[in-house]
């Protein structure tokens, strides 16, 4: 297509047609012919390690005009067929180029509603070095987001075989049913994809809310170290500055959002481990919480094996993120709780 006079020649291809769960994935990269050379070992990311790929993954971004990447989620999938969801994802991808192609190389699929030349290969990752770079940088991302959903819907192992049919994903769907993030038109989900079998989902975040009692903010104090704190977010934000004044003076403070405003406070930085010990914290006052209030207990148990997720936008580390993709680390502190404390005599 070079020949042809085309300059910025954009290689595409997806990753994740075949997936049960998860997004499809498309990747679109034009080249910069000057840098070419240093991407002459990349080669279809099916056939490259994941450590392979990992390190091809930046060389590529720094080595090529534009890339973007593009995707269509289980929801989009479900309502369209993959086909054209996988399309829709290509056209996300070659939209979010810039400078914009002016001609496409394609794995397998042409695109119809695209107006520029374009041609379209079976295994074009293998014969046109944009696709195979294509190829990788899809394949990096949809790999990632999958260790993500595995963080939102643990239990799947989405981390592992990042949403293709394996055995174990398999086992999987018997043991938890399907989950938001299956695609429930694939005919090995369908069995699964009844209320009995779909896994139950419970999100928090307000105290106001049905499951209020779940924040961090709710007013239930807590007895740790010798000391009564008013809310377990009492107790996480003093901790920063265990053994000095200020460590009191949050316990004191009348509200968990001034002892969050006290905590964050950039005048007064925390203690040198606090990256590291923070977790731990964090399930140390939770743990207290739902030991010490009975009645707090019987409603964590009565969530059974739903998925518990503090949703809010504003957190991406604690909560969701507002998107389903922040850690949510709270609603996992609150499931690993909720089994220690069921195991207890």
């Amino acid at each position: 297509m070079l020949r042809e006079g085309h300059v910025r020649v954009a290689g595409i291809d997806e990753v994740g047609r075949g997936a049960w769960a998860g997004p499809v994935v498309a990747a679109a990269v034009i080249l910069n012919l000057a840098k070419a050379a240093s991407l002459r070992k990349v080669h279809d990311s099916k056939q490259l390690s994941p450590h392979q790929r990992a390190t091809f993954f930046p060389i590529i971004k720094e080595s090529c005009l534009a890339w973007g990447v593009g995707l269509a989620d289980a929801s989009e999938i479900d309502a369209m067929g993959i086909v054209p969801a996988t399309r829709l994802a290509m056209h996300r991808a070659i939209e979010a180029l810039s400078p914009p192609p002016d001609a496409l190389i394609i794995d397998a699929l042409r695109l119809p509603d695209i107006d520029l030349p374009q041609r379209a290969f079976p295994f074009a990752d293998s014969i046109s070095l944009s696709v195979a770079a294509a190829s990788i940088l899809a394949k990096v991302m949809r790999d990632r987001m999958m260790v993500e959903l595995e963080s939102t819907f643990p239990g799947y192992g989405f981390d592992r075989h990042k949403g293709y049919g394996t055995r174990a994903h398999q086992e999987a769907l018997k043991a938890i049913g399907a989950c938001k993030v299956h695609r429930k038109t694939f005919r090995p989900i369908q069995p699964f994809t009844n209320e009995k079998h779909i896994m139950k989902q419970i999100k928090f975040y307000r105290t106001s809310g049905k499951y209020g009692c779940f924040s961090n903010f709710a007013p239930y104090p807590i007895q740790l170290k010798g000391k009564t704190w008013p809310t377990s977010e009492h107790y996480f934000q003093a901790q920063k500055f265990v053994g000095a004044e200020l460590e009191e003076e949050i316990r004191l403070t009348k509200s968990p959002m001034i002892a969050v405003r006290m905590g964050r406070d950039r005048k007064k930085p925390p203690r040198p481990d606090w990256e590291e010990v923070k977790d731990d914290i964090m399930r140390e006052a939770v743990l207290a919480k739902f030991s010490q209030h009975p009645d707090l207990q019987q409603i964590l148990f009565s969530t059974n094996d739903a998925i518990l997720i503090e949703h809010t936008k504003d957190d991406r580390y604690w909560g969701d993120g507002g998107d389903g993709r922040g850690k949510n680390l709270l609603g996992k502190i609150l499931m690993e709780v909720r089994e220690k404390l069921k195991l207890k005599p």
